[in-house]
């Protein structure tokens, strides 16, 4: 699949990377459907067993900010 990688501060671009998986029972894998300027909304394609509180299907906002990995 295509995606925006983040690879060091100011080091973005699109590569082309593995389809998501669950790694960890607490992991959710999201499809962004939109972006604003703060949130960024998604569609809940699939969960981990440990995930309470949304299932596949759901619709989520997800924060736009992105850790710089410095602070």
């Amino acid at each position: 699949m295509r995606a925006v990688v983040f690879r060091d501060i100011g080091g973005i671009r699109l590569d082309t990377v593995p389809d998501p998986s669950i790694r960890q029972p607490s992991d959710a894998i999201v499809q962004i459907t939109s972006s604003a300027i703060r949130s960024r909304g998604g569609l809940v394609e699939e969960v981990g067993c440990n995930v309470r509180g949304m299932c596949c299907g759901s619709r989520v906002l997800i924060p736009s900010t992105i850790s710089c990995g410095a602070c």
